[in-house]
Parts: C-alpha cells; sequence; structure tokens
C-alpha cells in the first residue's frame, strides 16, 4: 500500500506543507483513488507533501504511479505469500533481492513493536534508486 511521495532534503527532513495550497479537483481524486489506500491519505499527502513537489497535482499523482512502478515487492511479502514472522533484516534483504539495482543505502524498514509499519524507499527525483 503507497503510504506517499514526498522531496527530502540531501541531507535529511522535507519540507510540508507549502504553498499555495490547493484543493484536488475531481480528476485527481479519481486518478488518486487509485493509488492511494484511502481519500483522506491522498488528501493529507498532497497537502503536506504534494505541495512542496513543484509539481502541479495530475504530475505529481503520475509521477506517484511512476514510483510505485520502480519497486518490485518481493514475492514473499504479496497477500497471501506472508510467512508467519520475519526479522526487519529479513524484510529489507528480501526487498534488495527484489530489486537489485537498491544499493546499500535508501531502504528503511519501520517497525511499532513486533509489527511492520511501512518500508520507506528512496528515490531520486528521476525515480532511480537513491544511494
Amino acid at each position: 500500500v503507497l503510504h506517499g511521495l514526498w522531496p527530502q532534503y540531501a541531507r535529511g527532513g522535507w519540507p510540508a506543507s507549502c504553498s499555495p495550497q490547493s484543493q484536488l479537483n475531481r480528476e485527481e481524486i479519481d486518478k488518486g483513488a487509485a493509488l492511494f489506500p484511502t481519500r483522506s491519505l491522498l488528501k493529507h499527502e498532497w497537502a503536506k507533501h504534494g505541495t512542496c513537489s513543484g509539481l502541479e497535482p495530475l504530475a505529481y499523482l503520475e509521477k506517484t504511479d511512476a514510483a510505485l512502478g520502480v519497486v518490485t515487492i518481493p514475492q514473499q511479502l504479496q497477500p497471501f505469500n506472508t510467512p508467519p514472522s520475519l526479522q526487519a533484516r529479513e524484510i529489507e534483504a528480501l526487498f534488495r533481492e527484489s530489486n537489485p539495482r537498491m544499493g546499500n543505502h535508501g531502504l528503511a524498514v519501520i517497525c511499532k513493536g513486533k509489527v511492520l509499519s511501512e518500508v520507506r524507499v528512496c528515490l531520486t527525483k528521476d525515480l532511480a534508486f537513491a544511494g
């Protein structure tokens, strides 16, 4: 599930909630509904991060869609294939194995307690793996 796509500074951190804040129109919401699990997350990600991307809403959503196509989710982590338990380092290894161009940096496996919360992948502006 996509959480979001946002710009990040080279030394960490990222801009948020940039001006001008614009609302998404119906076409943009429909496009985003195919990318994000909920419309509220779509609207939140656009307001907080998309507005800082330097892109118009539809271009931001198209770039988000393209970014989804860059990262291969490991077969073992696809729905109905998930093993009962994996260590964070094992999840990282699966992502690197499924994405050989990923390199040694630009990937973070985030857990909350013993539950996987998210996998963050850093891409360049051209959607190549960073690091």
